[in-house]
Parts: structure tokens; sequence; C-alpha cells
């Protein structure tokens, strides 16, 4: 005999599955159940099947919309080299689909035994089209469920609550690839997600950048399909919406990096400077100069011998420093602060300036808009400090 559980097609999608299970009726049901003759011992071990099933299906949906939160809202993933989009999502209810095939399996009809020349010919249906729960043509029952055993109707809602969670699942999968699509068309969109990639990669290796060698092979477009990708476009934001979601985490922080030690190679900034102020050459150059003169905005009356840590969090504020960089930052204040040889104080620790964090945001006394209005004032002439947060 060849039995339908012998077919099975692991690329069918979402929407021949949403499609069979969107069929399941108390009709169909019925019409399938009568030719199972199942007694009700069968009937019961087969209630608690399904409901194992839908437990499982309900945690596979939790995962889901766990995953789906970030999905969407990462440049690049672990493994999306080795899957769509669409399999990603596939892999977290993976079971839930197994069980939903295995499912409609059983209220499949047995074939008939066939020649092994024609069996080879004749192109089997998938369990979706050939189960009787989702079957386009059925004969109406003359029974209602009222005439069968309590088990048959516990069996039927045992069904109507796994197919419920599965539809679930299979709407979200389909919202997130909808939104997928959507942002693929939105490149400056792309280009946010990209650069918010770009600066956490930076900030994690912030101390090692400089032990790459610029010409190493894993900057070549022979072994990074990312870098070769990114070669063929102008700027990251024309390459941003063909890169989301297409190469691995590996390969577009090489990208990432690559960029750095190319940049690097014609600028005297540092990597940690570029990670605090940006790439802005003369932003970055003015930041050096204030924290070299930082003196100039310590009031006179000012007579601890540490630096006032209020002022450089004020500081810090103004610029835009990350916040995943804040300790890196008060190291280079107080590097830079002491290359100027005509410093009066004595630096402070990273505790000492994020103490002052809460205070300075709420500006209840209006104290940073004062320093931000100095610093305006005796740095610049006409032109206001212009510096959008890299965080």
């Amino acid at each position: 005999m060849l039995y339908t559980q012998d077919i099975y097609d692991p690329k069918e999608g979402f929407s021949t599955i949403l499609s069979a299970a969107s069929k399941f009726n108390p009709e169909r049901f019925l019409y399938a159940i009568e030719f199972k003759n199942w007694d009700e011992k069968k009937m019961q071990l087969m209630i608690h099947e399904v409901a194992t099933y839908r437990l499982k299906m309900e945690g596979e949906y939790d995962s889901l919309r766990e995953f789906a939160k970030v999905f969407n809202k990462e440049f690049a993933t672990i493994n999306n080299e080795c899957y769509s989009s669409a399999m990603a999502l596939l892999r977290k209810i993976r079971s839930g689909i197994s069980e939903t095939k295995r499912l409609f399996m059983r209220f499949c009809p047995q074939k008939r035994r066939k020649s092994v020349i024609h069996t080879m010919v004749e192109r089997p249906k998938s369990a979706y089209d050939h189960s009787r729960i989702s079957s386009d043509v059925y004969q109406l029952s003359l029974f209602r469920f009222d005439d069968y055993p309590v088990c048959v109707n516990d069996l039927f809602n045992e069904m109507t609550q796994f197919f419920f969670v599965l539809v679930r699942c299979i709407q979200l999968c389909q919202d997130v690839l909808n939104e997928e699509a959507s942002i693929k068309r939105n490149n400056k969109y792309c280009k946010c997600l990209f650069d918010e990639f770009k600066q956490n990669v930076l900030s994690q290796m912030a101390d090692i950048c400089t032990v790459f060698y610029r010409n190493s092979e894993d900057f070549t477009e022979d072994h990074n399909p990312a870098i070769a990708s990114r070669n063929q476009y102008y700027n990251d934001e024309a390459w941003a919406p063909v890169g989301f979601h297409r190469y691995t985490k590996r390969e577009v922080k090489l990208l990432v990096i690559k960029q750095l030690l190319d940049d690097e190679a014609g600028s005297d900034l540092t990597t940690l400077e570029k990670l605090l102020f940006g790439n802005d050459e003369k932003k970055v150059h003015k930041c050096r100069y204030i924290i070299q003169h930082f003196d100039e905005l310590i009031p006179d009356d000012y007579s601890r011998k540490n630096l006032p840590a209020k002022y450089i969090q004020m500081f810090f504020q103004l610029v835009g420093i990350p916040n995943k960089l804040e300790s890196d930052a008060v190291k280079y204040f107080n590097e830079t602060y002491l290359s100027s040889s005509a410093h009066k104080f004595e630096t402070v620790s990273y505790q000492a300036v994020n103490k002052y964090k809460k205070e300075v945001l709420k500006d209840a006394d209006g104290s940073f808009k004062a320093f931000s209005e100095g610093i305006k004032q005796r740095f610049f002439d006409t032109s206001t400090l212009q510096i959008a947060s890299i965080s």
C-alpha cells in the first residue's frame, strides 16, 4: 500500500498551510471521522496527542512573538545566509508545522498499491490537499455531534484550538515578512539599521580594531560577499536595502571593520574618537580642543583639586556620547585633558561622572543650559555647536 505519510514536501509555505487550516470545520471533521472507525480508546489517545501538539505550539508562538520583536530591527542575523527570512521564522515553529502535517496525514485516505512505474510517474498530492479535514469535496454527515460519543466533540474542540494557534503563528510570520519587505523599500531606514549595527560592532571592538591588518584576506571580495556587494554601491544608503537580512553578522562585522580601517588610513582620528564623536573630522578636532582647554569652562571660584564631574557629564550630554561608551569616554577625556601641559586639575572617575547623569538630564537649575551657552560663546564664533547624538 502507498500511504500519504510517505509524501513530504519540506518547502510547503505559509499560504498552503494557512489555506488548509482555514478549511477545518465541523462538517469536514465529521466526514473524516466516519471513515476512521476509531474506538473510544483510540479517540482519547488522539485527544491527548492533539493537546500535546497545541501546548507545544503555544510555546512556539510565544518564542516566535519575542523573535518577531527584534528580527526586523537587526540589520544582520546569525545565520540568514543559510535560509530565507521565511525559513528563519518557520524554524521557530518547526515542530508545530511538523505536527500539523502529521495531523492532516491522520485523516488522509490510504491509496491502493500501484505499480512502481505508475507510482514514479504520478505526482502525489500533499497531505494538505489529500486530507479529508481539508478536502474541497466532502459529504455532509447524517448525524450531529450530539449523536456521537463525547470524545468526538472533545477531539473537535482540541483540534479547533490547535488550528487557532497555528493560524496565529502563520499570520504573525506573514506580518513580519510584510514588514521586512516594507523596510527593504526604505533606503533611509535600512541605512539607519546599518548605522546602528555598525555602532554596536565598533563599540564592542573598540580596543582590538587596531590589531586587524587592512590587507587581510578576510577583507577581500573573494572571501566576503558583503564586502563584494557593498563595493558595487556608491554609499551605505544605496547598499543598505540590498544588504538587509542578506549577509551574516560576521560578514557585515568585517565589512564595518574594513570601512573603519580604510577611513583611518587617511585620518588622524583614532578609533575611539570616531566611536565617541562620529566620523566628522572637524567635529572631533573641536571636541578634542575643548577637552584640552576645559579649564576655561570651570568657574574661577572652584577650589577642589579634581575636575568637576558634573561639568564633564554636561559636556558628554552636549556632544551625545553613546550610553555604552560612557566609561571609555571618561578614560579618553582624562587622557586628552592631561595631554595639555597647562591643565590645572586632577582627573575624575567614571563613577563620579555617571553620578550626575540624571541631574544633568533633568537640568532643574538650568546649569546645563548655561554650560551649553558658555561653550558656544567661548569656542565658536557665530555658529552653534551642532553635534548630533550617535547613541
